[in-house]
């Protein structure tokens, strides 16, 4: 994906607002900070609604001795596990600091020398999974903790006992908003609902004066219609969301090196 600036990007979201409003024929009378308003809307709304602005990842974070709270980068949203990559609550340095990543893959290195299609490599590999979930229950592999989302603190509940153990927490993130404003599932969706926002301002505006003087007699404005066409528009878009049609699937999108 480009990397493109932020304010070009709302930029040519205005653009096309403003002329799908008729803004290249006549002249509409919305300000560009009432559009970005509506863009700004229309960003919340996904949030509240769907999943298009978050992704998970997994975020590296190093642990200090009888340190037991360490405050987060604002991007992260929910911690959803904790990972370390030892058996131990002293790390490596005890003697059960195993990594439990390169163990998984050992594991399956094992079980294809008894042959794919032979039972004993699938017990071989179901054992050892079995042993690894044991020692973590015995010797603190599973850590208990909180997450404070507005103030992106984290709280363990144990106290680390040794400087500079690394964790990996698998966290849920928000994406850019230049990435969303370019997401070719949600870049449309966004812009369709930033219209009828505008829809909605620019009926309301012109309902107070419903009716002007012109020269050949009184002109209707069309305040009621803009405010009709906008509220279709917003129940086809929440019936969108529904069908997950603006959605897009979670992925893991690599380590977001943070150090507390």
């Amino acid at each position: 994906m480009a990397n493109v600036d932020k304010q070009a990007l709302r930029k040519k979201l205005i653009d096309n607002i403003l002329l799908r409003l008729g803004g290249g024929m006549i002249d509409v009378e919305i300000d560009s900070d009432s559009l970005n308003h509506c863009i700004d809307l229309a960003l919340m709304q996904l949030k509240q609604r769907g999943d298009a602005c978050y992704e998970q990842d997994l975020v590296l974070l190093t642990l200090k001795r009888d340190t037991k709270v360490y405050t987060l980068p604002e991007q992260i949203i929910y911690i959803q596990q904790i990972y370390r990559r030892g058996f131990g609550r002293f790390g490596a340095t005890s003697g059960m600091g195993m990594d439990p990543f390169s163990y998984a893959w050992s594991n399956v290195y094992t079980a294809s020398l008894y042959g794919a299609g032979q039972a004993g490599a699938l017990l071989t590999y179901d054992l050892s999974s079995q042993y690894m979930q044991t020692a973590g229950k015995m010797f603190g592999l599973y850590m208990n903790y909180q997450f404070d989302e507005f103030t992106h603190r984290l709280y363990l509940e144990e106290n680390p006992r040794t400087d500079d153990e690394v964790i990996c927490l698998g966290a849920v993130v928000e994406r850019p908003e230049e990435a969303v404003l370019q997401d070719r599932m949600v870049g449309l969706w966004i812009e369709n609902w930033a219209l009828a926002e505008a829809k909605e301002m620019l009926g309301q505006m012109r309902d107070r004066f419903s009716t002007l003087p012109g020269a050949l007699g009184g002109i209707t404005q069309n305040g009621t219609a803009l405010k009709a066409e906008a509220k279709e528009t917003k129940e086809k878009l929440l019936q969108e969301l529904d069908n997950s049609i603006a959605m897009r699937d979670f992925a893991i999108t690599g380590n977001m090196p943070f150090v507390g």
